[in-house]
């Protein structure tokens, strides 16, 4: 069990009420004090680390989220959820998508996902674009890559496209004794990509969708995923990346980190970079960016990486590979202004777009 933010004593002081990941959503759960633990909700919905009211043991109030764009409050009674407000009744759900949540058996392990695709208007294979979350810790939740929650998915299914949003276990969602192989065998980025890899094999042999139409797309922890998977396939048509790392060995100390260095990564690692600078490059793009062939459109919130995604836009540059580099220096890693989410996305979806169709045009 996988627990997501935050906790909340009952008004009796007899046991607590925790978020917990559940598949690709988050439930609510109980424990009393002799760690006796159950279920009090069971609706495919992001339920907010803050628990919102807590009365006694026999209910619990708190906001959810999903992957349609509803977003409602709601109380679990007796283990059954009953929604007293939503806040989303206006919204026309026949302009959305129909979302899926994936389950997949790969290494080992029950790899989780979603699957957002268009409701009507379309026939054939679709086109797919494969968007790689951030942190990693948590997995999938309601934050897009560009405008920070699911209507962005739904921008792209009415664009044609379906949207996969796959886990890996970088997420910890498969359990601690995962990271520590990864930290043992440093291979963090190959068995994240191998789990990519493997829920995308899955969308294609039993939905309709096109091997040869696949985009991708990630922010932060996604971008640095997406960095170092365009050194190592040319299976997508295009991709975008936004804020991410193209290199761990000299992030730890700059921008923002300058001073500091990150601890977390000494720990996944083995140490500073100083002392482990192969484990650091092993989980870098830049070595490898020699390799890149994907059209690849970068985009930076603020100054602290900017400089990293200069020099992947010039090497890819030099490679004679299209790219385009576009920074909002007035945003810090996440896009706040309307201006600049509306900028970023029409930005990916031309750049999609023109390159999802050159080879079909030639």
């Amino acid at each position: 069990m996988f627990i997501n933010g935050t906790s909340a004593w009952a008004s009796d002081g007899e046991g607590i009420y925790f978020v917990f990941g559940e598949g690709v959503y988050r439930q609510i759960g109980y424990s009393d004090l002799s760690g006796n633990t159950r279920v009090l909700t069971d609706s495919p919905s992001w339920k907010k680390p803050r628990i919102v009211a807590v009365s006694d043991r026999s209910m619990v109030g708190f906001h959810a989220t999903d992957a349609d764009c509803r977003s409602f409050i709601a109380v679990s009674t007796q283990e059954k959820e009953k929604v007293l407000l939503d806040l989303t009744a206006h919204t026309d759900s026949d302009i959305l998508g129909v979302s899926e949540e994936l389950k997949v058996d790969h290494d080992g392990l029950v790899l989780k996902g979603l699957l957002i695709t268009p409701k009507r208007g379309v026939s054939g294979n679709l086109p797919l674009i494969v968007q790689l979350h951030g942190g990693p810790v948590g997995g999938v939740r309601d934050a897009s890559t560009i405008v920070g929650g699911p209507v962005e998915w739904h921008f792209w299914t009415s664009l044609g496209y379906a949207v996969l949003l796959p886990d890996y276990r970088s997420s910890l969602v498969y359990g601690w004794n995962e990271f520590e192989l990864g930290r043992t065998r440093q291979d963090f980025y190959e068995r994240d990509f191998s789990d990519i890899q493997a829920v995308i094999d899955f969308v294609v042999k039993s939905r309709s969708v096109d091997r040869t139409r696949l985009c991708l797309m990630g922010h932060s922890y996604g971008a640095t995923l997406t960095n170092w998977v365009l050194t190592r396939t040319d299976m997508f048509r295009a991709a975008m990346s936004f804020d991410g790392i193209v290199d761990h060995f000299y992030r730890y100390g700059t921008g923002n980190l300058a001073g500091k260095g990150v601890k977390t990564w000494e720990y996944q690692f083995g140490g500073e970079p100083w002392k482990a600078e192969g484990n650091y490059r092993r989980s870098s793009a830049l070595p490898e960016l020699g390799n890149v062939k994907t059209p690849t459109l970068l985009a930076v919130a603020g100054p602290d990486v900017l400089y990293q995604y200069e020099y992947m836009y010039t090497v890819v540059k030099k490679l004679s590979v299209p790219v385009e580099l576009v920074s909002y220096p007035d945003e810090d890693h996440v896009l706040r202004r309307i201006e600049n989410k509306k900028d970023l996305l029409t930005r990916t979806a031309d750049w999609f777009s023109r390159h999802m169709n050159q080879d079909d045009a030639m």
